[in-house]
């Protein structure tokens, strides 16, 4: 074998070896169950918008591990991310496991979700919005400790509050309770579940637990439907429409309709980016920019090579 066949071999096996390598650097690191499931326990990426994957390396993910996007208990890269969606099928998540991301603004948690742990954004001092599934029953102690939450609806299914999920949300100004009979004592003791949040409203509907609640910690205190009445009413008010006609009404020269239209934002359902290399819970690469160089180079070589072939005749 030539010279420059051994050099062109060794360099499209390289190249190879290269992008296999490259193309299967994830970035999640995790751990598997005995049953083949995975638990992420860190992550390498700087995606501000990130789609956590259902599946990687053909494992099922089901778990976020304690700590696995908290830098200051574990070599992770939580502080990129900006807003987080954690995809269907993952059914438990740790202690701690976004723990003081301080640029996390908003999170959509799955319907899957049934199982959270202690404190899980506590000091997450930007997250604003999150929504809570159905599956769950109650938060975790400390569930948004410490986060700049504004809003927050708490559904039915939730039965009970465990112990300071809103404690220190210095700027949680409305609380919506859907379930008349939830529970504010845990074993008999307050759960200190709205502690510190001073600029509080909390809304429900009358004759419930939530009232009687807000009556002795002298939370002030809004029927839940006279608040939905107020939202539909400032919809139509907010939506107007201003109409100026002037000159030929037949041609409709200068007739024009000025709509100024106020769109509801809907609370607890974060958007996450279209872009982003992890939507739809697909696994994200690192390094495909790098392979793509590779590639064109390879190709260049080879070429060089060729011609160098046709001109020596090697």
């Amino acid at each position: 074998m030539n010279k420059l066949k051994k050099i062109s071999i060794l360099s499209v096996l390289f190249l190879a070896i290269f992008c296999v390598k490259i193309y299967a650097s994830s970035d999640f690191e995790y751990k598997l169950d005995a049953s083949g499931n995975a638990t992420i326990t860190a992550y390498k990426g700087n995606e501000t918008d990130l789609t956590i994957p259902s599946t990687i390396d053909g494992h099922n993910v089901v778990k976020i591990g304690s700590h696995a996007f908290d830098e200051s208990r574990n070599s992770t890269n939580g502080d990129t991310i900006k807003n987080l969606v954690i995809p269907e099928g993952i059914v438990e998540i740790e202690g701690w496991a976004f723990c003081k991301c301080d640029n996390l603004e908003t999170v959509k948690l799955p319907e899957s979700l049934t199982t959270l742990d202690w404190q899980i954004f506590l000091g997450c001092e930007k997250l604003k919005t999150i929504n809570i599934p159905h599956n769950l029953t109650s938060l975790s102690q400390g569930f948004l400790w410490n986060t700049g939450i504004e809003e927050i609806t708490i559904p039915e299914n939730i039965e009970k509050f465990i112990g300071s999920e809103f404690c220190g949300c210095k700027n949680l100004k409305k609380a919506f309770i859907y379930n008349d009979n939830i529970n504010y004592y845990n074993n008999g003791y307050d759960t200190n579940v709205f502690e510190g949040c001073d600029l509080l409203v909390l809304y429900g509907n009358k004759g419930s637990t939530t009232e009687a609640y807000a009556k002795e910690k002298g939370i002030t205190f809004k029927d839940i439907n006279e608040e939905d009445d107020d939202d539909d009413d400032n919809d139509i008010n907010n939506n107007t429409i201003d109409t100026n006609t002037t000159g030929d009404n037949t041609t409709g020269d200068n007739n024009t309709i000025n709509t100024n239209t106020n769109t509801n934002t809907v609370e607890n359902e974060p958007v996450s980016s279209t872009t982003s290399s992890q939507s739809n819970g697909k696994l994200p690469y690192t390094g495909q920019k790098t392979i793509v160089g590779f590639i064109i180079i390879s190709i260049v070589l080879m070429c060089v090579l060729y011609l160098k072939k046709e001109k020596y005749n090697i």
